[in-house]
């Protein structure tokens, strides 16, 4: 007896349909780099992609400000806050710690640091604890700085900081502003071609900048 041929329930996929989805794909792409290249004037620009990893290295802070290149030394904070001693772990203690780093003022030839503060409290397992909010508010002077044309000259005040700076034990910090994209440009190349490790973190164009002294992993003063 001959067998029924039986059809199956289920067609197989073509893969025509497929394939002709990447061709289509990569040629959009070629066509896209061709345009890109062809608009460039021809001209291919290498660029050194930032890749994230964790590292053991202290920083060396500098801010970028309408495109001038600023120092942030770390003597600045001890030098802010060594005039106002300790304060006394009780809440009038910390109120009267909190409204005399509020009054606080240094500057120096490119920055002018100034305090915010406030009293925080919140309620634990164990009761209410009470602490401190801490800000260092840094904004640079006009006109101070580096620019681009600066940094490119031996006599560069930052090319003196990278000249005394171990680069196995710290690495350069940039806080930038949108302003200021070619100079913190300039300075990271000067800091990559003496192998400097480099980070950098946007700051909001219109505000100065603002160090968090008892939050970023610091434990703010119980009470």
């Amino acid at each position: 007896m001959r067998k029924r041929r039986t059809r199956s329930l289920f067609d197989e996929p073509s893969l025509v349909p497929l394939a002709d989805m990447l061709t289509n794909t990569v040629g959009i792409m070629v066509f896209i780099l061709i345009f890109t290249v062809l608009t460039a004037g021809g001209a291919v620009i290498a660029k050194r992609l930032p890749m994230e990893h964790k590292t053991e290295k202290s920083d060396v802070t500098f801010i970028c400000w309408n495109n001038r290149l600023y120092h942030f030394p770390d003597e600045l904070v001890e030098e802010f806050l060594n005039p106002l001693g300790k304060p006394t772990v009780t809440l009038d203690g910390f109120r009267e710690y909190v409204e005399k780093f509020k009054a606080r003022k240094l500057e120096n030839e490119c920055l002018t640091l100034t305090g915010e503060g406030e009293i925080e409290t919140a309620s634990t397992f164990t009761g209410t604890r009470t602490s401190m909010v801490l800000t260092l508010v840094c904004t640079p002077k006009d006109g101070a700085g580096e620019t681009v044309v600066d940094l490119q000259g031996n006599a560069s005040a930052f090319r003196g900081v990278l000249a005394k700076t171990n680069r196995e034990k710290k690495f350069i910090m940039f806080l930038v502003r949108g302003d200021s994209i070619d100079v913190f440009g300039a300075a990271r190349d000067a800091a990559a071609a003496k192998q400097f490790s480099t980070g950098w973190s946007p700051q909001i164009g219109d505000q100065p900048i603002r160090f968090s002294l008892t939050g970023g992993g610091r434990k703010a003063a119980p009470l």
